[in-house]
């Protein structure tokens, strides 16, 4: 995520712009797929901002028909737009209550060192969604 942009705003402010924005529209559409109405490919493409030919072979690969909600995210396991890798990245750290710093740096692409040193000057050990806007705040990209 961090090759989006790169200037003095820091990592709270690029979050709330570009990726909570995509984070929320997938939640959107993962609670408006239907029980007997799949997603169109054209609005699971747009949701996961992959091409439509990606998404066809993630399909076929997977051996996936239609997309319903358990298909839409083993489809977000294996896209590669920036969200999606961020998501994959989660998934690898066990989706934790708790993260550490290298936890974040890796989910976030952040240079580990920036977020020791400010976990550091911040004195927090352990990171949760409650502290991440503090951290994030104070993460200079």
């Amino acid at each position: 995520m961090r090759s989006m942009r790169v200037n003095d705003e820091n990592f709270l402010e690029l979050y709330l712009k570009e990726i909570s924005p995509q984070i929320q529209e997938l939640d959107i559409v993962i609670k408006s797929i239907g029980i007997d109405e799949p997603l169109p490919m054209v609005d699971a493409s747009t949701a996961l901002c992959i091409t439509i030919d990606e998404l066809s072979e993630i399909m076929c690969r997977l051996g996936i028909s239609e997309i319903d909600k358990p298909a839409f995210l083993r489809i977000m396991k294996e896209a590669s737009s920036p969200i999606c890798r961020m998501y994959q990245r989660e998934l690898e750290v066990g989706l934790p209550y708790i993260y550490t710093p290298e936890d974040i740096a890796y989910i976030y692409e952040l240079p580990l060192e920036d977020v020791n040193q400010t976990c550091e000057r911040l004195g927090l050990i352990y990171i949760t969604s409650y502290t991440l806007p503090d951290l994030f705040c104070n993460v200079h990209i």
